[in-house]
């Protein structure tokens, strides 16, 4: 009875041993395949990357501007008065000397007018009268009947008066400058009880172009703008249309890369799918802070090549000067390059870069590689030395600084304990 108990007892430490056995085995295979599947699947551990690559590189400052005409000016009358008239409307297009207003002037102007144009009367009718008195006392000089000091004396006065009267022209044409009598023969076609020959005065388009603004109404009182002391009232504006330059204002951090003649692109917002091909045509030699503001800008005027009858005086647009540019050259995306910065003598980074690194996968891990970069835009960077067509970096490579910098200073950490412990012994 006793040795089949024993049996029994043997037989089933025996299956306890064999399951414990199957089961360590299942374990060790099962560890076996996890170690086989890490080292035989090493792409799982390399993230995102970017290959190496022939392109271009473009590098480009974005900024708005406003677009506007080269050429305008404000039509101001020469004389103060009320408009009569207005022949013209916003958005026509006029020729130079075109007849714009007409406006009757106010009473003080026209007695000033009237005076001075009697003034030149008066100076013109005592000019002959003296003309004549001398030519008579030339014949009575001839025939020994006066002195030649008698004849001095009323050539003097003879010549005195030419001068007057020249002056009076003089003052009497600077008065009426560019304000020639409404009866010209551009009006010929107006209403002759509409036109008073001396009273009513023309306005007339200085230049040929386009009607930009119309400021009056017909009615209104306008004030002259001869006088040094008084702005005068804008009556129109007229510009070319023909010739258009966007004016945008660029800080004084990139003012030092900005070059007239620099290619430049252009993209209104009111025709987003257009561009038009531009240069820098002239920069202010002087920056203004603008109000409220605290960085120094600078106004950039740049002509555009291809101007469009679409675009219009004060439209928004958004402008790209193209800096510098490198095409079929090899380029990584920015993200794949990392600048480490210099140090100054007390450990703290300075705005200065040191070099530049990148992390090329070699199979199972990364490899820093210093490169040497070219030009930079702001998504794309010309690589130089250090790298080939066709290697594979990490598109990650502030991430990989650290994580190297990190195993660096736990490994450092790592090495200096066993010296601590035996210095706290």
């Amino acid at each position: 009875m006793e040795d089949a108990i024993k049996k029994k007892k043997r037989k089933k430490r025996r299956r306890r041993i064999v399951f414990t056995l199957v089961f360590l085995a299942v374990i060790a295979v099962a560890a076996i395949g996890v170690r086989m599947n890490v080292k035989t699947a090493p792409d799982d551990m390399k993230g995102p990357t970017a290959k190496v690559e022939y392109g271009g590189v473009l590098d480009r400052l974005t900024e708005t501007g406003t677009i506007e005409l080269v050429r305008s000016v404000e039509v101001k009358s020469k004389i103060s008065g009320k408009i009569k008239q207005i022949l013209v409307e916003e958005g026509e297009t006029v020729r130079a000397n075109q007849l714009l207003a007409i406006v009757e002037p106010d009473p003080n102007q026209t007695l000033q007018l009237y005076g001075k144009r009697a003034a030149v009367e008066r100076a013109r009718i005592e000019y002959l009268e003296k003309e004549r008195e001398w030519e008579r006392n030339q014949t009575l000089f001839d025939k020994n009947l006066i002195a030649r000091q008698e004849l001095e004396k009323i050539e003097n006065l003879y010549r005195i008066a030419h001068n007057a009267y020249k002056q009076a022209q003089l003052e009497q044409q600077i008065l009426e400058r560019e304000m020639t009598a409404a009866s010209s023969q551009e009006t010929a076609d107006l209403d002759a009880t509409e036109i008073t020959q001396l009273d009513d005065f023309r306005i007339v388009a200085p230049i040929s172009g386009l009607v930009i603004a119309r400021n009056v109404e017909a009615g209104e009182m306008v004030v002259t703008g001869i006088s040094s002391y008084m702005v005068g009232t804008t009556m129109f504006q007229i510009g070319d249309p023909s010739e258009m330059i966007v004016k945008s204002s660029i800080s004084e951090v990139d003012l030092g890369r900005l070059l007239e003649g620099l290619e430049v692109r252009i993209v209104a917002d009111s025709y987003p799918d257009d561009s038009y091909a531009g240069r820098v045509k002239r920069i202010a030699p002087v920056g203004r802070i603008k109000q409220g503001e605290s960085i120094v800008t600078f106004e950039v005027e740049i002509e555009i090549l291809n101007p469009d009858t679409r675009l219009r005086q004060g439209m928004s647009c958004d402008i790209d000067i193209i800096m510098d540019r490198r095409e079929n050259v090899i380029v990584l995306p920015v993200e794949a390059v990392h600048e480490v910065m210099r140090k100054d003598i007390e450990g703290e980074e300075t705005s200065e870069i040191d070099h530049v690194l990148a992390y090329k996968w070699i199979g199972e891990d990364y490899e820093e590689v210093r490169v040497e970069i070219g030009l930079q835009s702001s998504n794309r960077v010309e690589i130089l030395t250090g790298l080939s067509e066709g290697d594979e970096v990490s598109s990650e490579a502030g991430k990989k600084y650290k994580e190297s910098r990190d195993k660096e200073a736990e490994a450092k950490a790592e090495a200096e304990a066993p010296d601590k412990k035996e210095a706290d012994r």
